[in-house]
């Protein structure tokens, strides 16, 4: 992996970190009597950041291995 390739998945992950810890306050924050769809949906979003921030950490581990 070149440097500028690193910068890249490292630039990536700080974002998705960044979308994930706002999406965790929205469900922190999500009413309780609110519709239980879009309270699914921030869950889905959540766990989708989460996956892609695994994904890139083992990409990253995987290159200085």
């Amino acid at each position: 992996m070149s440097d500028e390739e690193h910068a890249e998945w490292i630039a990536q992950r700080k974002r998705l970190v960044i979308y994930l810890q706002a999406t965790q306050q929205q469900i922190i924050d999500y009413p309780p009597r609110a519709n239980d769809a879009d309270y699914r949906f921030l869950l889905t979003k959540a766990a989708y950041y989460q996956r892609m921030i695994d994904t890139i950490d083992n990409i990253l581990k995987s290159a200085f291995e």
